[in-house]
């Protein structure tokens, strides 16, 4: 038998995502016979008010449902009440198998408390099975209380057990930047600093902060997006090709782009907030962005000098992420006697709302006159034909298997946190922006000369 032992089964996370994932395995018959679901939370529920409260939960948040696969989810369920406390772990350390992952859907100060107590009952020690230790984003507030807490959990955890989730890889789009990358052999000997001019990426939410005003307000767009959403993308449109496709050495390469980032000044940055943000927040002096834009530039042998800049921000003109990589002007200019305009052109991967691939090029307009019009070429990179699972359920999926490839190795936290750390507490004001524009102003100053950001 195989635990999946839920810390916080009676929370938000646990029945808006983690309910749905589990549902989602369960109803393609990919979630292996052999694994138990089991919750853990200090409410003091029979396993008959659990199992109705994973009900309730799917009932909410999983559409479409089908009754059936919801009562096969419901006979893999047991529910365990306990509090944090010595004794509660040694009665869940009778109750768990000897193979067991544990995932953390907690608020981060839990995350030390639990990967303690459960090292103290034995609960990493893989002797007669495997032990896993799932934890949620954000690891850690910054630099300093990221690898505090690393040092805490490997007392008692080995780095290969831990496994540190950012949804954003679990998504289909996102894992498709490699595959479009290195399996064009057309494409690769494009991907560098003599053929790309600029990098541009985006991600853009419509909504605000949505009644999290409490949370968000501790936070704030850097914590929140920018150092590790945003750094994952970074570092999977930038890294060099690893030798295969395995854990280490995809996270090898991943360090090496972060390592390679020149220092951060508070001129790389401009902050932002949306107006009417502290009155959501209930904070009138707030100073917390919900817009961050950064320029950087790698000093390495494939970006030297090509600027990447990074965007993202809350109730913005639209939902948009996207990856958009500028080619260079020609190096001669043939059409200078005719109305053809060359265009350097863009090639974007769009990764939401839509999956799909554009490519922007000049082609001759139609008529008797030599003139020239930019199209953009666009293709679904998803045709919806195959089974496509949510990020969450990828990712569970590859938790149960022990496969680490789309987690996040702790040194990929640490160079992360040690780029964004100097920007952090940066002396700057944040700019107000209204609702459903672009963001604030300001972030067009990043830019170099001739340098455009691509509209929302």
């Amino acid at each position: 038998m195989i635990d999946l032992v839920i810390f916080g089964a009676t929370g938000d996370l646990a029945a808006r995502k983690l309910f749905p994932a589990l549902y989602e395995l369960e109803a393609v018959r990919y979630l292996p016979e052999e694994v138990r679901i089991l919750g853990v939370g200090r409410k003091p529920w029979s396993a008959e008010e659990f199992n109705q409260h994973l009900r309730d939960s799917l009932e909410e948040f999983q559409k479409p449902l089908d009754n059936e696969v919801v009562e096969r989810l419901v006979k893999r369920a047991a529910y365990h009440p306990m509090d944090y406390t010595s004794e509660g772990f040694e009665s869940l350390a009778k109750k768990s198998a000897d193979s067991s992952i544990f995932y953390l859907s907690l608020p981060p100060d839990a995350f030390p408390v639990i990967g303690t107590g459960l090292g103290q009952a034995g609960l990493a020690e893989q002797s007669r099975g495997f032990r896993r230790l799932v934890v949620e984003k954000p690891f850690g507030e910054d630099l300093q209380s990221a690898l505090s807490l690393q040092k805490t959990l490997t007392q008692f955890w080995d780095e290969s057990q831990i496994l540190r989730i950012d949804h954003f890889l679990g998504k289909e789009a996102v894992q498709n930047i490699l595959v479009f990358r290195f399996a064009n052999s057309w494409l690769e000997p494009l991907w560098n600093a003599r053929h790309i001019a600029q990098v541009q990426i985006t991600a853009a939410e419509s909504i605000g902060i949505e009644g999290r005003g409490a949370f968000y307000d501790k936070v704030g767009a850097v914590r929140d997006m920018l150092q590790n959403h945003m750094m994952q993308l970074l570092t999977l449109s930038a890294l060099e090709p690893p030798p295969r496709f395995e854990a280490d050495l995809l996270s090898n390469e991943k360090v090496k782009v972060l390592r390679s980032v020149r220092p951060l000044n508070s001129e790389d940055i401009v902050r932002g907030q949306y107006q009417g943000y502290c009155e959501e927040a209930a904070n009138p002096s707030s100073t917390t962005e919900t817009f961050a834009a950064v320029r950087l530039y790698l000093d390495n042998w494939r970006w030297k000098g090509v600027p990447f800049y990074l965007r993202t921000g809350k109730a913005l003109a639209k939902k948009n992420t996207t990856i958009a990589l500028q080619f260079r002007d020609p190096p001669t200019q043939i059409f200078s006697d005719s109305s053809v305009e060359p265009g350097s052109g863009w090639v974007e991967l769009e990764l939401q709302p839509k999956e799909a691939m554009h490519l922007e090029v000049q082609v001759k307009t139609p008529g008797l006159q030599f003139a020239s019009r930019p199209v953009i070429l666009t293709t679904p990179t998803n045709n919806g034909d195959k089974l496509e699972l949510s990020a969450y359920a990828t990712l569970m999926l590859d938790a149960l298997k022990g496969d680490r490839s789309l987690f996040i190795r702790f040194d990929e936290v640490e160079y992360a946190w040690r780029l964004i750390e100097p920007i952090l507490h940066a002396s700057q004001p944040t700019e107000v922006y209204s609702l459903g524009s672009d963001g604030p102003g300001g972030q067009h100053y990043l830019m170099q000369e001739h340098h455009r950001w691509r509209s929302l």
